[in-house]
């Protein structure tokens, strides 16, 4: 009996495509000695399989059943693979570089590889989000009017698949005196190879493993009104993707953006000079003008290291309130989500 294929580990890769059906000839090529400028990102242990921040996912068989032979059953006429259930999760964090002096634009931009638009980066486009350069040093990410396709490359043992036209949804859960985690699930459009026998790639990730994340913590944390801590926080960016007939794709389907929904679940502690805030703002006729903040790590000035961001629900509106106990203080519970008077103006996620 031949001996049994050595585990050696999870290794994702992803890269943004120039336009769907195109897949990133870069990340396709990943194989070798390769680092974080080649569009590898590193998961956190305790999500996803194996320890390694990546759940891995369902490959099914897709087909139309023939009439069967009495009781039995008839081999299908094969259509296509199906890719579900990919996801992972990585810490929310800065670059780790240090920026100049005096800083320069885009110095804070999350890692985005060789050729700028893939590692950390790409999953941000993925999301459904535009990236471009805020305040020096800072880099802004806002809700996108078109989606960014991208193609991962994983690494499971001696195996490897490319997917390319995924998109993702995204969640960021904010742990108070710990770090914010953010789970990108990814729809994935086609299985464009999978090959075996390979040897697993030496991968360094250079700032995501030796730089630690920020703590959520610290006076001005989060701002909503007046300055008040929250105890959870989860930010949810639901992009709706669906998986429609497409003649011209190489599956006979496309994966399409169909709507984009930002929520927020939070409970947060009662602003002693406004306690019924939350309540006139659920019952508001009229968009509201108060943004809510969340900023995690000092923001890098000149010749300072990067790896803070900002968090900033613009307008939201309050769709639930409910009040509820911490100790002997009282506390809301509160269902947001993220409105605009224009297009892409509810939300901003800034590296700075």
């Amino acid at each position: 009996m031949a001996d049994d294929v050595t585990f050696d580990g999870v290794c994702f890769a992803i890269g943004a495509q120039a336009a769907l059906g195109d897949p990133n000839t870069d990340i396709y090529g990943v194989a070798g000695t390769i680092d974080e400028s080649h569009g590898c990102v590193l998961g956190i242990r305790d999500a996803g399989d194996a320890e390694s921040g990546v759940t891995l996912p369902t490959l099914a068989r897709v087909g139309s059943e023939k009439a069967p032979a009495g009781y039995t059953q008839q081999p299908t006429t094969r259509f296509r693979t199906d890719v579900t259930g990919l996801s992972i999760a990585i810490e929310m964090k800065g670059n780790g570089d240090t920026t100049s002096t005096p800083a320069g634009l885009g110095e804070a931009k999350p890692l985005a590889g060789t050729d700028g638009d893939e590692c950390v980066h790409a999953l941000w486009l993925s999301a459904g989000f535009y990236g471009e350069d805020g305040a020096a040093p800072t880099y802004v990410y806002t809700p996108a009017s078109d989606p960014t396709y991208a193609t991962i490359k994983l690494f499971v043992g001696d195996q490897a698949w490319i997917f390319e036209d995924c998109l993702s949804n995204v969640t960021i859960d904010l742990t108070p005196g710990g770090i914010g985690i953010a789970t990108f699930s990814f729809e994935v459009g086609s299985l464009y190879s999978q090959s075996d026998g390979l040897t697993f790639p030496d991968v360094t990730y250079g700032s995501q493993t030796d730089q630690s994340a920020p703590v959520v913590q610290g006076a001005s944390t989060h701002v909503w009104n007046q300055n008040r801590g929250f105890n959870t926080y989860s930010l949810s960016v639901n992009n709706n993707l669906e998986r429609i007939p497409d003649s011209n794709q190489a599956t006979g389907e496309r994966v399409i953006l169909a709507s984009r929904g930002i929520t927020l679940s939070s409970t947060m502690w009662i602003d002693s000079d406004d306690s019924d805030f939350e309540y006139e703002e659920l019952i508001r006729e009229t968009i509201t003008a108060t943004t809510g903040t969340v900023q995690v790590g000092t923001a890098a000035g000149d010749g300072a290291l990067v790896n803070a961001y900002k968090i900033e629900m613009e307008t939201p509106e309050v769709t639930s309130i409910k009040y509820n106990r911490l100790g002997s203080a009282l506390v809301v519970e509160t269902e947001q989500k993220a409105v605009g008077a224009s297009s892409g103006s509810e939300f901003t996620l800034t590296f700075n």
